[in-house]
C-alpha cells in the first residue's frame, strides 16, 4: 500500500513538472505573439488614435513591451494608462482595432469584424470621428466588408443608422426579438 502511494506521488510530481514546463512554453509563445502583434500594429496606432481623438492628441501613444508585460506610454515613455479616461481608453481600443485591420488588410480573407459597444464611453466629438472613419472603411470595402456593431444605446444606434444610410451603406438591424 505504501509503495503504491509513493508510486502515485512520483507520477503526480512528474505530471506537475511537465505541466509547469508546458505552462512556461505556452506563456513564452503568448509573450512572443504579443510582442509581434505590437510591433506590427504599433506604428499605425498613433495615426488612428489621432484620427479618432479630437482632443488631447499632442502626444504620441505607443505600446511597448516592458517588464514581461506591455505598457501604454506617451512620447516621453511615461506610462499613461492610469491617467486616461474611459472615453480615451475606448478611443485607444478603437484605434488599435482600426490599426490591426489596416495592417492585416493584404492577407485577411474574411474581412468581417465585431465591435461590442466600445463607443458607450465616448463623447459626441469622438463618436462622430469614429463614425466618419467607420464610413470610410465600409465604403472603400478594401479593409472591411462587413461589421457587426452591438449597442444597447438607442442614441448611438440611431446615429449609426443615420450616418450609414446617408452615404448609401447597406445596414441590417437585428434586435433581440429577432432571435
Amino acid at each position: 500500500m505504501n509503495n503504491k502511494l509513493e508510486e502515485n506521488m512520483e507520477k503526480l510530481k512528474e505530471l506537475g513538472k511537465r505541466a509547469s514546463q508546458r505552462s512556461k512554453a505556452i506563456i513564452n509563445i503568448v509573450d512572443e505573439l504579443s510582442k509581434e502583434e505590437y510591433e506590427i500594429v504599433g506604428p499605425a496606432l498613433t495615426k488612428f488614435y489621432k484620427k479618432l481623438a479630437k482632443y488631447d492628441t499632442k502626444n504620441e501613444i505607443r505600446i511597448i513591451q516592458k517588464n514581461n508585460g506591455i505598457s501604454l506610454v506617451d512620447d516621453t515613455d511615461k506610462n499613461i494608462v492610469n491617467v486616461l479616461s474611459n472615453g480615451q481608453i475606448s478611443v485607444f481600443m478603437l484605434a488599435h482595432f482600426f490599426a490591426g485591420i489596416n495592417i492585416r488588410n493584404t492577407y485577411e480573407k474574411m474581412k468581417i469584424y465585431f465591435i461590442d459597444d466600445l463607443t458607450a464611453c465616448m463623447d459626441d466629438v469622438n463618436m462622430l470621428a469614429f463614425m466618419d472613419l467607420l464610413k470610410y472603411h465600409l465604403l472603400s470595402k478594401s479593409t472591411m466588408e462587413q461589421l457587426f456593431f452591438i449597442t444597447c444605446d438607442d442614441r448611438i444606434s440611431n446615429l449609426l443608422k443615420y450616418k450609414l444610410n446617408g452615404c448609401g451603406i447597406e445596414l441590417c438591424e437585428l434586435m433581440e426579438k429577432d432571435f
